[in-house]
């Protein structure tokens, strides 16, 4: 961990430093008037984070347009180190490189899924089938979490930054790192919350027991599988059901390239105040035995490009026996929520004993978790987990089960349940604490 230049690590930069020259974070945006739903909420004993931060950290980003592997997903991570910075962390940013989309390189395997279940209905069969092929396992690499390999070696690639501050006692031998993100996700119709919520109307009970969400790649992947499977068997109809599903994912991509990226106050600004919150806490009141590293990524929306090269560059100084993964990611919703597993085609379970002891702590606090949440989605806490690290997942979600104007234009600060915000900093801030052993420095 070296420089606080977008290069390498965690720096040695006194608090309050300035930072490199000619990198001047954006101006600190005042806190607003607050949405009725967010009004402070009479909570259990325990430190309390400051609400008026929580919010001014949201607002003050929220501003700043923030697609993944931009200029301002780098005005971004600057302000977010300055914070942290003149809070008396050592920070240093990442400077990685991402390609900064997805739908290009799942768009483009799709298209050419379609072209080879084109050739196999031409009698080109093995030709149609290698093509499949071909796409379902790239499209399988580029969606779980794998080495990316298509866009990687095909399509070009810009910088994305990684905030890292390091906070707690730094000598300790045990770490934990908190995770959030700071880029912005594109919208596109594929992410219309209406089916949820009309199916939640109609059947409340059934989708309140429900702990699996919609398995919304499968069909993704699922087009050129069937196109492979059709053209080998000669089997016209299922070719031509994988190049309509195919053609659908070309499409939703189109879709989503084009659309601009969203005020990202939930997904995921809300994590990153939470980030800032627990920093200052660390700072009031130290503790000992528990290395405390707060990260930002990056391009977490182009499928955890930023967490990737975040790994490729650091995981193997953070032993896996001594290391602990919190990832928080949109929790701006009126329900925190406990995800137990995840994964876009392996579902893979988080660490329990890590799940209890956050379960633990937010009951402590009197502060309701959803648990038992299943996850058929990728967010920055797969690279960790399936690395080997114990991994926990923090998200929230409302009454529908919806996560809340998740990659919508309505996705701003005055839409945000910042009690939920707050609530997360308290558990995450209790769950470091007892990490640590309950030792105060």
């Amino acid at each position: 961990m070296q420089d606080d230049s977008p290069t390498n690590g965690v720096p040695s930069h006194p608090a309050g430093d300035a930072g490199p020259a000619g990198r001047t974070p954006a101006a600190t945006a005042g806190p607003r008037r607050r949405r009725a739903a967010a009004t402070e909420a009479p909570a259990a004993g325990g430190w309390q984070p400051d609400r008026a931060e929580l919010e001014e950290v949201v607002r003050s980003l929220e501003v700043m347009y923030r697609p993944s592997a931009s200029d301002g997903e780098l005005q971004a991570a600057e302000w977010i180190a300055e914070r942290l910075r003149q809070i008396g962390c050592t920070v240093a940013i990442d400077e990685e490189t991402a390609h900064g989309g997805y739908w290009w390189p799942i768009g483009l395997m799709s298209a050419a899924a379609v072209a080879g279940g084109a050739l196999a209905l031409r009698g080109r069969r093995l030709l149609g089938a290698a093509v499949g092929a071909l796409a379902v396992a790239g499209i399988a690499d580029d969606i779980d979490s794998g080495a990316q390999l298509f866009r990687h070696s095909v399509l070009p690639h810009h910088p994305t930054w990684n905030v890292l501050a390091e906070a707690g006692d730094v000598d300790a031998e045990q770490t934990v790192v908190v995770v959030a993100h700071h880029d912005a996700a594109h919208g596109g119709l594929v992410f219309n919350p209406a089916p949820q919520r009309a199916l939640a109307r109609r059947y409340p009970e059934r989708v309140e027991r429900a702990n699996k969400g919609a398995p919304l790649w499968y069909p993704v992947i699922g087009g050129p599988a069937l196109i492979a499977i059709g053209s080998l068997l000669k089997l016209k109809a299922l070719t031509r059901l994988g190049m309509f599903l195919s053609a659908g994912t070309v499409a939703n991509m189109i879709d989503i390239g084009r659309r601009p990226a969203v005020p990202g106050a939930n997904d995921n600004l809300s994590a990153v105040a939470v980030l800032v919150a627990l920093a200052r806490s660390l700072r009031q009141r130290p503790i000992k035995g528990l290395r405390v590293l707060l990260v930002s990524m990056g391009s977490e929306e182009t499928l955890q490009e930023g967490v990737l090269a975040f790994a490729r560059r650091h995981f193997h100084e953070l032993p896996t026996s001594s290391t602990r993964f919190i990832v928080i990611d949109t929790v701006g919703s009126p329900r925190l929520v406990m995800v137990e597993a995840e994964g876009v085609l392996k579902i893979r379970p988080y660490d329990p004993e890590l799940s209890d002891l956050v379960a633990a702590s937010a009951a402590a606090l009197e502060v309701p978790l959803v648990r038992g949440q299943v996850a058929r989605a990728s967010t920055d806490a797969v690279v960790p987990n399936k690395a080997g690290y114990r991994t926990a997942l923090m998200v929230s979600f409302d009454k529908d089960k919806v996560l809340s104007n998740y990659h919508q234009p309505t996705d701003v600060a005055d839409n945000l349940d910042f009690n939920t915000v707050a609530d997360c900093a308290r558990v995450t801030d209790a769950v470091i604490r007892k990490l640590a052993g309950g030792t105060a420095a």
